[in-house]
């Protein structure tokens, strides 16, 4: 299942890079539905509806922590036992670390640093206010990585 936002590009980006990289590491897999989200909220609201259709999933890529909760929330509201599902975001804010070091649905989450895209941003700028070319692209790499102890002795 993958939770991400259709009317924002650059989470549009990140939804496939997160569809890619599972296919990387498990070919096999499937996505069997997408929910549209960006915020608790909303993710609760329509998770509560997909789980209506009793789809079998045993995954969620989500597109940021903030809908993750939401359907961890509808999750837990509909009684579906924490180690059943594994939850993959992005943000690793508090609660997602938590929920890591806890072992509840959160299996990883990694943190975007917005001071270094805004640190990134002004360099950019001034490179170009000052006359230099620069690419089109500009890497800014994510933040740290936080995984669950299953998944750290997965891959060892």
């Amino acid at each position: 299942l993958v939770i991400e936002n259709p009317a924002l590009p650059n989470l549009v980006a990140r939804a496939d890079a997160m569809v890619t990289a599972m296919k990387t590491v498990a070919p096999q897999a499937e996505v069997v539905a997408t929910i549209t989200s960006g915020t608790r909220e909303t993710s609760y609201t329509n998770m509560r509806e997909f789980l209506t259709d009793e789809t079998d999933f045993d995954v969620i890529l989500s597109i940021n922590d903030a809908s993750a909760f939401g359907a961890i929330q509808a999750m837990e509201d509909a009684g579906i036992d924490a180690q059943s599902i594994a939850v993959f975001s992005i943000d690793g804010e508090r609660w997602a670390l938590q929920y890591i070091a806890e072992q509840y649905y959160v299996q990883a989450s990694t943190a975007i640093n917005v001071l270094d895209k805004a640190r990134g941003l002004v360099d950019a700028l001034i490179m170009l206010l000052a006359g230099e070319q620069i690419s089109s692209i500009i890497e800014i790499l994510p933040g740290d990585i936080s995984l669950s102890p299953i998944l750290i002795n997965t891959i060892e």
